[in-house]
């Protein structure tokens, strides 16, 4: 719109702008010229020292459509600086305030070379006139120079380019003041020196980047259109070529290319900080949630609360409603948590790398996306069109598998897989903390040889289920048990073959008190079973049974053959009189003291006043 109007009104005002303005104002003692000038060819005028354009009268005055080229010309170079300035006054990225100074100088520069600036900004200057195309050329040349070198990556991929620029800037910085004391051709032929050492130098900083962002390439390519756009009006200049209409706007038609190729570059760069932007704040969304989500992972030692509030957080984060855990268990893998479809129809998990998937996830250890329109990516289902694989690593060892699916297509970027990947080394850690937490509990509670309770834990459950049987009225009783002449096997087979036994003995023990009872180590040789719910006459039924249980188990030993062995039980069963389960163990043991009494093998009970019912 611009360039319309402006386009518009320079035919009007065409003939003043004519090279008649030029002789008028030679007359009247403004300014001498040649009689070259007056001719209107192109030329270095000895004294003015302008780079003069060829424009004559019949071009002037008879041809004012040519004269709707200026104006789009001007309109169009108008916009781009106006453009850039808004840019700049929005965002503060100093590229687009450099880039604009540099289309108002060129344009201010061009104003100078076809009369309009003196006619219109500065008449009767006819001093400053003589220089101010010079130093416009010298002012455009300096913020182009610092438009490259705030926009090429130089400082990153050439630190020498990135000095040369700046003492070339710092160059041209000082040509302007000493420009006031030379000459107007010197000023000209030195202006024109320093455009062309401009352009190459722009140039090279862009092969020096070697056009790693795309938008660089609209960047070569802008400088290159302007120098080729300069070349015939230089030419001209020289009188190597003939003046004509081409050679006096082929630098218009080369500036207007470049400025719009580097238009689309800014363009391009304004896009791309804009699309980071929105990464960004994409990124810092995932990462909050991700990082609520680890606060959370690390205040649970519940691994199967923990494998499932992950699959749940990730299935939200990545907008992919189905997925499971495969947890790392031996050799293979087991399905520990799913949500929404959870695994789909027909999955074998027995040779997981027998799939292209899981055989890429499991061997290289790192995210694996697959989202391609053209084509489903999990050859396990044809209907899915998104699968995410991560690994839950912890040192470099696989602990479990996260497979999200969708039926939609995802998207997934880059940086935010490598986000995924190291909350998927949280989730590692967390595992392995709850690993060995509860190993560590484990090893609390349990007996380390034969795997079965210990007594200091055994005492704390069995008081609260003593408190849960009082509460609801049930019965309760409990079992004590020692092995019969346990001294002998130790000290004719020894120690290792006697701790074979107990190991026997826990075994058989454990097998027959499921699913109610619960047994422990007391100490030694001797064994503590405690049964919720059942009666006395159900507990003496049980001992019974493992009485005979053991006494027909045969047990290997390492070296050769083999040992039998037998055991005496004491039962006795909780009563209103009890209060306690150390009552309760003490009445076991005395029931205990008179099997061994009775000549072992066999089972007694503590005789009471009364029982539950």
């Amino acid at each position: 719109m611009i360039g319309i109007i402006i386009a518009l009104l320079l035919p009007a005002c065409g003939q003043k702008a004519d090279w008649t303005r030029l002789a008028e104002s030679a007359d009247s003692g403004s300014f001498s010229m040649s009689a070259e000038l007056r001719e209107a060819n192109l030329s270095f005028a000895p004294e003015s020292g302008q780079l003069n354009q060829p424009k004559t009268r019949g071009y002037a005055t008879n041809e004012q459509p040519a004269d709707f080229l200026p104006g789009i010309y001007y309109g169009m170079m108008l916009a781009m600086a106006l453009y850039n300035s808004f840019l700049y006054v929005s965002i503060r990225d100093r590229v687009y305030l450099y880039f604009g100074l540099f289309v108002v100088f060129f344009t201010a520069m061009q104003a100078a070379c076809d009369g309009l600036a003196y006619l219109y900004l500065w008449p009767g200057h006819s001093a400053w006139e003589l220089k101010s195309g010079s130093v416009f050329v010298v002012l455009a040349c300096l913020f182009a120079c610092f438009f490259s070198r705030s926009w090429l990556p130089v400082r990153q991929y050439s630190p020498r380019m990135d000095r040369i620029l700046r003492i070339w800037i710092a160059g041209l910085g000082l040509a302007l003041p000493v420009m006031a004391f030379m000459t107007p051709g010197v000023c000209a032929e030195i202006a024109v020196y320093l455009a062309c050492a401009s352009i190459l130098l722009c140039l090279s900083a862009a092969a020096v980047v070697r056009c790693r962002v795309r938008s660089i390439l609209f960047y070569a390519c802008a400088w290159v259109a302007l120098l080729a756009g300069a070349l015939p009006n230089l030419l001209a200049a020289c009188k190597l070529l003939p003046p004509n209409v081409q050679t006096l706007y082929s630098i218009r038609f080369g500036s207007a290319a470049g400025t719009l190729l580097l238009s689309v570059a800014l363009a391009n760069r304004f896009n791309r900080i804009r699309q980071d932007k929105l990464l960004e704040e994409k990124q810092g969304t995932l990462l909050k949630n991700l990082h609520n989500t680890t606060k959370k992972l690390t205040s649970t030692y519940n691994l199967d609360k923990l494998l499932h509030y992950t699959l749940a957080s990730l299935s939200s984060i990545t907008s992919c409603e189905n997925g499971f855990i495969l947890f790392k268990s031996g050799e293979g893998y087991t399905l520990k948590t799913s949500v929404g479809s959870g695994l789909w129809d027909g999955s074998l998990f027995t040779e997981l790398e027998a799939e292209p998937f899981f055989r890429d996830l499991i061997r290289e250890k790192k995210l694996v996306l697959q989202s391609d329109p053209g084509k489903s990516p999990c050859p396990l289902h044809p209907d899915i069109k998104t699968c995410i694989g991560i690994p839950v690593l912890y040192r470099d060892r696989p602990l479990a598998l996260v497979v999200l699916y969708s039926y939609s297509f995802r998207t997934v970027t880059e940086s935010e897989g490598e986000i995924l990947q190291d909350f998927a080394g949280q989730v590692g850690i967390s595992i392995e903390n709850a690993r060995l937490f509860s190993e560590i509990n484990r090893m609390a509670s349990t007996d380390g040889l034969t795997g079965v309770y210990n007594r200091t834990y055994f005492l704390r459950l069995a008081n609260r289920h003593l408190s849960e049987c009082w509460s609801m009225g049930k019965p309760l009783s409990l079992i004590m048990l020692d092995i019969d002449y346990f001294k002998s096997i130790n000290d004719r087979h020894g120690h290792i073959a006697g701790d074979k036994v107990i190991q026997e003995t826990a075994r058989l023990l454990a097998e027959l008190a499921q699913p109610r009872g619960i047994i422990a180590r007391y100490g030694g040789e001797e064994f503590v079973i405690l049964l919720p719910g059942a009666s006395p006459g159900e507990a003496r039924r049980l001992a019974e049974i493992m009485r005979k249980s053991v006494s027909a188990a045969l047990v290997p030993l390492e070296q050769a053959g083999s040992v039998r062995y037998t055991i005496s039980l004491g039962v006795a069963s909780a009563s209103p009189d009890t209060s306690g389960i150390p009552m309760l163990i003490d009445q076991a043991d005395q029931a205990l003291y008179r099997a061994k009494e009775n000549g072992r093998n066999c089972v007694e009970t503590f005789e009471m006043m009364e029982s539950f019912a």
